[in-house]
């Protein structure tokens, strides 16, 4: 099976995927998912990759370039919105040093035991 080099599959039938559809989320919302799950997101990190912008710099706390991990989890924005939900704890356990915003997300979808209790299946 060839495997994406963010870690998943990018066979439709590794279960991230059967995951992603099967979300009790809004259309548009697992729509998001699969686009960061195809690093399609246009943060300013992959926008300056491709020429567009002149700085990859997060436009929020201008310390880091904004990747799908940094934009994500990473952020002290995103972190204070994970916290507001009550899902800091989870998400650090799952940000490592060297794990991509991808792999970070295929691990909360497909982990035994982290699937996250606001995206359960149908």
């Amino acid at each position: 099976m060839p495997q994406g080099g963010s870690g998943f599959s990018c066979s439709t039938d590794h279960p991230v995927w059967k995951r992603i559809w099967n979300l009790k989320l809004p259309g548009k919302v697992k729509i998001f998912i699969w686009r960061c799950m195809h690093n399609a997101i246009p943060c300013m990190g992959v926008l300056a990759d491709r020429h567009i912008v002149t700085s990859g710099q997060c436009p929020l706390c201008s310390t880091y370039v904004e990747s799908v991990s940094h934009m994500l989890f990473k952020c002290r924005r995103a972190k204070e919105v994970w916290k507001g939900l009550g899902l800091h704890e989870i998400i650090d356990k799952l940000v490592v040093p060297r794990r991509s915003g991808v792999e970070t997300l295929e691990a909360i979808l497909c982990e035994p035991g982290h699937q996250i209790r606001y995206m359960e299946e149908r």
